[in-house]
């Protein structure tokens, strides 16, 4: 988009006015994309550090679904001026049970 703005200059303020309006929409999707992946990264740091807080054992899709939409939930709820720190992660008698519940156990391999 940049590029062929750049071959084919705007001639009327109109065109510049219009050009900068496509500028202005090219960065911001890319902020917004940038925003996103951010999101991702931890929503996926979420996940790793739940899956190694449990030995032995390998997190299921439903569990990482529903890691997901907590996490989810909790970015779509914070805002770029709260600075407050998250929790650190509780548990309850009943998320240990769902934990159980999910994971599926892997043997661990004997070593000779």
């Amino acid at each position: 988009l940049a590029s062929s703005m750049c071959r084919n200059p705007a001639i009327t303020s109109d065109e510049r006015r219009r050009h900068r309006t496509m500028l202005e929409l090219l960065v911001d999707t890319a902020e917004e994309y940038q925003r996103e992946l951010e999101c991702d990264r931890e929503l996926y740091q979420v996940i790793a550090l739940d899956a190694k807080g449990i030995p032995q054992s390998r997190i299921t899709a439903s569990r990482a679904a529903r890691l997901l939409a907590e996490a989810s939930q909790i970015a779509t709820k914070a805002t770029p001026a709260d600075t407050k720190p998250r929790p650190g992660k509780q548990t309850s008698a009943k998320s240990a049970t769902n934990e159980e519940a999910d994971t599926a156990q892997q043997p661990v391999p004997a070593q000779h």
